[in-house]
């Protein structure tokens, strides 16, 4: 990275920051933010203007087109990204984009691993079907542009300026640029909100993760009102969630909105010589290498994925209800609990149990459905929306675990993403003939030894059936 011409760029573009507070340096995540002093919570580090952020709005010659509401949100930034990347040295943002590595993209993050490393992923909670999912919709968006833009010079007879013929070129000759701009937009992209959305923050994408205390989600009203009203450092320090323990310190610094500019702000005391770590959210390892290309060793927040499919299938080899019996109670839990009482939230394809939490909602409401006698199931199937969603909040953890059939069924689900999980199933057999795919060998192994220590843990909790 190009420090020196970074922090030239910053300046012209209006990225306010106390040379005085910090330093960006090389660091052994690459490169990162380091106090010259101790800081205090409160404490405004850097200030960085919205229209200095890179987004599909800011990126305005993407909107000649015309064809970008149509296109997946998700494709707005990696589209604004790859733009100004054909545009070269004339793109405002060029030399930050050269300096973050435009070229290589963030190589290791599974969108642009090849398929027969993917395969290392699967029985982890980032399956290689999703990551083929993106990287389809990612392709499919690209030529859902070009095919647009095509009727619009032939039955519109517009004529598009050099810059946007530029553009569509690149995207016509190298659709897959579009992953690498991905990448960077995942890894580094934050949200700011309103017109500008997700965006990539110069100065603000320097701090690198730590898995720490988070703020508080936006949608917490007082959270929001103090995030993006109050200058009082022990209103900025209180929305830290204690909910997650003591063992896990609160974060260093945050990013804190304002009307028309991006703060980084200290959130806990910081010493001389410490790097500043941000938290870019209480994730898991499976989310920390889908999004930004990393594992954490020992992730406080690591995370368990169990697949109801899967989970399905084990319990109708039980063969306490009969086939058809499974299929209704599936339709019922499926339809009518998810869509008239609902609760879409409890019945997805999967449930996540983290190594600090309880039986997930929606495995407790599998289990429990799919293994209570008829008798009792039959009258849920009688209750009126409002009485049913009243009736399943009676059904938590204990319904489970203190049933003997229910909890033989867990433990023999347990046991099956534990065996999956077993990080001697995969090996460096026709994987790892060049450095990237030995990282890439080297992240699955970590993302499958978190897992896995979140399946022993839940199965000592378990204990023996």
């Amino acid at each position: 990275m190009r420090l020196t011409g970074l922090r030239r760029w910053m300046q012209a573009n209006g990225v306010t920051h106390d040379v005085l507070l910090t330093n960006m340096r090389k660091s052994e995540n690459g490169i990162g933010l380091f106090a010259l002093q101790d800081l205090e919570p409160g404490q405004v580090i850097a200030e960085i203007p919205h229209t200095t952020c890179l987004s599909l709005v800011n990126s305005t010659a993407l909107n000649i087109l015309d064809v970008a509401e149509s296109l997946e949100c998700e494709l707005h930034l990696p589209m604004a990204i790859l733009y100004e990347a054909s545009l070269g040295p004339a793109s405002k943002w060029w030399a930050y984009l050269s300096a973050i590595g435009l070229e290589e993209g963030e190589p290791n993050v599974p969108l642009l691993w090849e398929d027969h490393l993917l395969e290392l992923l699967n029985g982890t909670g980032l399956e290689a079907r999703e990551v083929r999912e993106r990287r389809e919709m990612l392709l499919d968006g690209v030529a859902e542009l070009l095919e647009q833009a095509g009727e619009m010079a032939e039955e519109q007879g517009i004529e598009f300026e050099p810059a946007i013929i530029r553009f569509l070129d690149v995207l016509s000759s190298e659709p897959g640029r579009i992953l690498y701009a991905d990448s960077l937009a995942t890894s580094r992209g934050f949200n700011v909100g309103g017109e500008f959305g997700e965006v990539l923050l110069p100065f603000g994408d320097m701090l690198n993760h730590a898995c720490r205390r988070a703020p508080k989600e936006d949608e917490d009203e007082e959270a929001d009102a103090m995030m993006e009203m109050s200058e009082d450092e022990m209103e900025i320090v209180s929305l830290i969630d204690e909910d997650v323990g003591d063992d896990v310190p609160p974060m260093d610094a945050t990013m804190v909105i304002r009307e028309s500019t991006v703060q980084v702000m200290v959130m806990s005391p910081i010493q001389t010589g410490a790097e500043i770590m941000n938290t870019y959210g209480e994730y898991g390892n499976a989310e920390l290498l889908q999004k930004y290309g990393f594992v954490v060793p020992g992730n406080p927040f690591d995370t368990l994925y169990i697949d109801h499919g899967a989970a399905i299938t084990v319990m109708q080899s039980t063969g306490i209800v009969s086939r058809r019996q499974m299929r209704k109670r599936l339709q019922f839990l499926f339809g009518h609990v998810a869509e008239e009482a609902g609760l879409k939230e409890l019945v997805s394809e999967s449930s996540e149990w983290r190594i600090d939490g309880q039986l997930p909602d929606g495995l407790c409401l599998l289990l429990f459905f799919s293994m209570i006698p008829e008798e009792a199931f039959t009258p849920y199937l009688s209750m009126d929306p409002e009485t049913l969603a009243e009736a399943l909040h009676f059904i938590e953890e204990t319904s489970v675990l203190e049933d003997t059939t229910m909890l033989q069924g867990l433990t023999t689900i347990i046991d099956g993403v534990h065996e999956a999980l077993d990080v001697s199933a995969i090996s460096d057999d026709g994987h790892c003939d060049d450095s990237v795919s030995a990282t890439a060998l080297s992240l699955a192994s970590q993302l499958r030894a978190g897992e896995l220590r979140v399946a022993q843990y839940v199965r000592a909790i378990l204990g023996p059936v």
